[in-house]
């Protein structure tokens, strides 16, 4: 088992990601599914 922590920042108002802190061991690997969630413009609801 692996533990880790991810905290998504989000504007209040627009409910657009801005960025993301990781920690964790292989956080590389949500990465591109955090950067294609903000290519697509999705909201935190959404991912």
């Amino acid at each position: 088992d692996y533990a880790g922590w991810v905290k998504i920042i989000v504007d209040e108002k627009y409910g657009e990601i801005l960025g993301a802190h990781m920690i964790g061991p292989e956080v590389t690997e949500l990465l591109p599914e955090l950067t294609l969630a903000r290519m697509m413009e999705l909201t935190p609801a959404e991912i």
